[in-house]
């Protein structure tokens, strides 16, 4: 069945299940708030009046909870949003294996809590939070036993476990079960073209369905939860329209006007539409090593093609590809430059050690705790980098172009 056919044939089935979804979840947040006592409720209303009200006050949240089998005795606490690697909040675990914490922030987010090494082995455990009351309590347990990890005392963290579980419901087994057959199509040695095309296909209807299936869900609950997700989405996904992702937004923009979150969203709305071939670049001001600060589109005027070499010292590919540049002494008197912008460090000091490290010729700027937010508006957040080769114009030609391209690209100019 062709994949538009295929999903004119699924929504509507699929996304009858959102209002029941919604109506369950109301269901048992009902019930669970009429099992507390009047004082706690009391007590839950202002708290969850004060972060919707972005008022000077902002948001005091009790962070509590035990250790379990895991040798790690510090955690950090970083937004949803930000990199693990150069941001967040360290709270030392006790040696009995309880931590606390007091946040004050002036809005409810999203949040992670997670070992401080797991970003030095490369992966995150999803802890996933809101501070929406006044204590939220967390049991985390080593990587083995992970999913016995539990956090109680948020309604907005309670809507996390219920999406997840009916997102799984109606795609999880049919996902799976694809891509399986994707995985045992790449072991084979005399692999079917047309059958392996009709699983993408396949693939590719399947998450369309769950953008279009949580994109309804989020219609109907217009919460932080909600939102904090259709960014997750405009970041990560490909299988929807920037038209659609803005007629959302706009929704959630009406609703917490003064949120940090509208911001995150015009870069990565923007980031969306641009940051591919034929896109425009994203201008941004950063400071080089003397703490000058340099605006992309001054340098880019002044060049035929200019590199926008975004990369982080941790990252090996990244480095390897700025090694592999062209002779640069040599093109930059046929119009070509190269902009390098060093992120993903929380301290100038890093951002040093890399550029003595390395010791390119041309201009190097210093992105520290993502303060300009430049990985966030090329759709690169939590990657290593990336590079972008921008004509006088402003015009986005290649991505992560090889050296020959450059050349030939510079000679036709």
């Amino acid at each position: 069945m062709p994949a538009d056919a295929y999903i004119i044939s699924t929504l509507n089935e699929k996304s009858k299940s959102v209002k029941r979804i919604m109506a369950h979840t109301n269901d048992l947040v009902i019930l669970n708030r009429n099992l507390k006592n009047f004082v706690l409720v009391l007590l839950m209303i202002f708290t969850l009046s004060r972060c919707k009200n972005t008022n000077e006050e902002g948001v005091k949240c009790y962070i509590m909870g035990q250790v379990v089998g895991a040798k790690s005795r510090e955690l950090i606490l970083v937004k949803a949003t930000e990199d693990a690697k150069y941001r967040g909040i360290k709270i030392s675990v006790s040696n009995d294996g309880t931590f606390e914490y007091l946040l004050k922030t002036p809005y409810v987010e999203e949040y992670n809590l997670i070992f401080v090494d797991d970003p030095q082995l490369g992966y995150w455990r999803r802890n996933y939070f809101f501070p929406d009351s006044d204590t939220v309590k967390f049991t985390l347990y080593s990587t083995e036993s992970a999913n016995q990890n539990t956090i109680t005392g948020s309604d907005l963290t309670y809507k996390i476990n219920e999406f997840n579980n009916a997102l799984s419901a109606e795609f999880g087994s049919e996902h799976n079960l694809l891509y399986n057959q994707m995985d045992s199509l790449e072991n084979v040695k005399s692999i079917d073209s047309t059958f392996m095309t009709f699983i993408s296909n396949k693939i590719d209807s399947i998450n369309l369905l769950k953008i279009t299936w949580q994109l309804e869900y989020f219609e109907n609950d217009l919460s932080l939860f909600s939102y904090s997700r259709l960014l997750s989405i405009l970041r990560n996904d490909r299988y929807i329209s920037p038209d659609l992702l803005e007629k959302s937004l706009d929704m959630f923009k009406k609703s917490f006007p003064n949120h940090p979150y509208n911001s995150i969203a015009e870069n990565e709305l923007n980031a969306f539409k641009n940051a591919r071939i034929g896109g425009q670049f994203v201008d941004f001001t950063a400071n080089d090593a003397s703490g000058n600060p340099t605006t992309l589109s001054v340098q880019i005027a002044k060049n035929k093609l200019t590199l926008l070499d975004l990369w982080a010292p941790w990252c090996g590919p990244c480095i390897r590809k700025s090694k592999k540049l062209p002779l640069y002494d040599k093109l930059k008197t046929s119009g070509f430059d190269i902009i390098g912008v060093v992120g993903g460090i929380s301290t100038e000091a890093e951002f040093t050690r890399a550029v003595e490290k390395h010791n390119y010729p041309w201009l190097m700027l210093m992105e520290v705790s993502d303060k300009n937010r430049i990985w966030e508006k090329y759709k690169i957040s939590r990657s290593g980098g990336s590079q972008f080769l921008i004509d006088s114009k402003g015009k986005i030609l290649e991505i992560n172009p090889d050296p020959e391209r450059i050349i030939r690209l510079l000679s036709e100019l």
